[in-house]
């Protein structure tokens, strides 16, 4: 006997990722995990202390802040801990804003290729329900009941 396809979808920002798997029988269990990623304040208007075009690293010519750096670092484990609760998928889309989404893509594509990534769209916030009702399109899935977490 064949196993079931195991489907789920994540919706994923810096904040926050909420998962949707959906089960065989049209129910959708779902969960969310928080970053705790302390949100990075951006420099705006001009600054006239970077060296000139080209010169240092990163962006722009310029050095990454040590902000930047841990924000990386962090993210780098956020994304670790979301790829485990769907490494056991056999499909999965990923939505979410931003370059959360295509980050992330890129982690589950090193950590766990076995997994066939149906898609990585860029939407806007989305509520549980709209992430179930999408994953359930993306996926051909008949619209059934929402099983609680």
């Amino acid at each position: 006997m064949n196993k079931p396809v195991s489907r789920v979808a994540v919706w994923i920002d810096q904040t926050s990722a909420h998962i949707v798997e959906l089960k065989a029988d049209g129910t959708a269990k779902t969960s969310t995990l928080t970053s705790g990623i302390e949100q990075v304040a951006k420099a705006t208007g001009h600054v006239t202390n970077l060296p000139p075009h080209g010169m240092g690293a990163g962006l722009g010519g310029r050095e990454h802040t040590s902000a930047e750096r841990r924000l990386e670092r962090e993210l780098a484990v956020y994304f670790d801990r979301v790829g485990a609760k769907v490494a056991k998928a056999d499909e999965l889309l990923i939505m979410g804003h931003g370059e959360a989404p295509t980050a992330f893509a890129n982690v589950v594509r090193r950590s766990t290729p076995g997994i066939q990534i149906k898609a990585v769209e860029n939407v806007d916030r989305m509520t549980e329900a709209q992430v179930v009702a999408h994953a359930r399109e993306k996926f051909r899935m008949p619209a059934e009941r929402l099983m609680a977490r």
